[in-house]
């Protein structure tokens, strides 16, 4: 009886999730966008129904909703990876949201199927020449982003939180009691970013802007822009970036980089191995200025159709940075620094079709080659290890796909610990955002 029970009740849910009669009669676009707003209204109790989802990506595909269109497919083949005709209409969905290469990959990948039908062939052959001309645009294709975010620090200005400090002067120890200005100060903060990128066939121009205020003091402000250009191929790459940086402290510096490299391309993964050379020069502080040289190795990896990667992952990177920061002048206090760090971004889908997660976590080590100061510790060399992570959701507000509105609700979390009391800080958070693209 609960055997029977239970298979009454998926069978029920399957037949509550079929798209409605007139929904199956329409053929025409116009149709078709007669009988979509009702069929959406069904997707939180059929978001684990893979025909239904097929059936309203393959309907919003006939309306040029493609964007749209991705996610209900991609959820579908998630479910469900084996129809040959939803992963079609998944790649003409993926060119139709710009995504021109990994579209034509996949269609090509499918006319080498044995038994995919011979009508199916022909039409698949034709949407590979529809879609084939897009992967050589005549002009640059422009994005762009916004974002505001509102959210609490608990350490504000970035400061180590000392009452006191001890300095060493003539061979003892002398405690210094320290402004409770030097303390933490938790505060909320307001942030707007806005960003813009170009493609056209190797080349990627790119450029964003950043400002971020106290809410209620004005204290914390600070201030940041940055432009990358990059030239990549099948085989290589070679990059160039710019940025300056400000805040109300004082603290004003700009760098200017290059990059380049070998790149492999493996299934549905990347290998990137090159040199970084940046310069970074402090106008408040120049004896603090220094060009960093290290070596860089990044693992990207992006789900393919009908994989199954754990927690819904859709994108996974790791990049483990080795360098040397040298002094611009020979009195900087540490000399050449060793320095290292490891990142790893993961993104995935959440909850609902267009919800996505995201956790960015940063393990960073620094080494001086020479004693900081003799007025702490004995000139001992500087040791610095900070771990740094930030967890998010998101999730849409409008029906417009991947360039519609999304609200974002994330966590922060900052530690730095160093044998010199003086650069130990730590730091929490919560924030919430409210970001668009086009």
């Amino acid at each position: 009886m609960l055997w029977a029970g239970a298979g009454a009740a998926l069978a029920g849910q399957a037949q509550a999730c079929a798209p409605a009669p007139q929904a199956l009669a329409a053929t025409t676009a116009e149709q078709l966008r007669g009988v979509l707003p009702q069929e959406l209204l069904k997707l939180p109790e059929c978001q684990q129904d893979s025909a239904w989802l097929a059936w309203v990506g393959w309907a919003l595909n006939q309306n040029g909703r493609y964007s749209e269109a991705v996610d209900y497919l991609e959820r579908s083949l998630m479910l469900e990876p084996s129809p040959l005709r939803v992963q079609m209409d998944y790649a003409i969905a993926l060119a139709g949201s710009g995504d021109g290469m990994a579209s034509i990959q996949l269609m090509q990948s499918l006319l080498q199927e044995p038994q995919l039908p011979e009508p199916l062939r022909a039409t698949l052959a034709h949407e590979v020449a529809r879609w084939s001309a897009p992967d050589e645009p005549q002009g640059w294709r422009q994005s762009g982003y916004a974002a505001v975010k509102l959210g609490h620090d608990t350490n504000l200005l970035g400061t180590p939180d000392l009452s006191s400090l001890t300095l060493t002067i003539q061979g003892q120890n002398v405690q210094l009691p320290l402004d409770a200005s030097y303390a933490r100060q938790p505060g909320n903060y307001a942030r707007s970013d806005l960003g813009w990128t170009a493609r056209k066939g190797p080349w990627q121009v790119s450029a964003s802007l950043g400002a971020r205020t106290g809410v209620h003091s004005g204290a914390g402000r600070l201030s940041q822009v940055q432009g990358l250009a990059e030239y990549a191929v099948s085989s290589h790459y070679v990059g160039a970036n710019v940025a300056a940086f400000s805040s109300d402290t004082g603290t004003r510096f700009r760098t200017a980089g290059l990059s380049g490299g070998l790149h492999w391309g493996l299934s549905n993964c990347s290998i990137r191995s090159g040199l970084e050379l940046q310069e970074r020069r402090l106008q408040d502080n120049r004896i603090l200025s220094g060009t960093y040289v290290g070596a860089l190795l990044q693992h990207t990896c992006e789900v393919r159709t009908g994989s199954h990667w754990p927690l819904g992952m859709q994108f996974l990177q790791a990049s483990l940075r080795l360098g040397e920061d040298r002094p611009e002048q020979a009195e900087r206090a540490g000399g050449p620094q060793q320095q290292s760090m490891l990142r790893l971004v993961a993104i995935g889908q959440g909850l609902g079709a267009r919800d996505q997660w995201l956790v960015d976590a940063e393990v960073y080590l620094q080494t001086d080659t020479t004693g900081y100061s003799p007025l702490l510790e004995d000139s001992a060399r500087r040791r610095i290890s900070r771990q740094a992570m930030r967890a998010e959701y998101s999730f849409p507000l409008t029906e417009a796909g991947s360039q519609g509105w999304h609200l974002a609700l994330g966590l922060e979390w900052q530690r730095q610990r160093a044998n010199l009391v003086l650069f130990q800080q730590r730091n929490k958070g919560a924030y919430m955002a409210l970001r668009t693209q086009w």
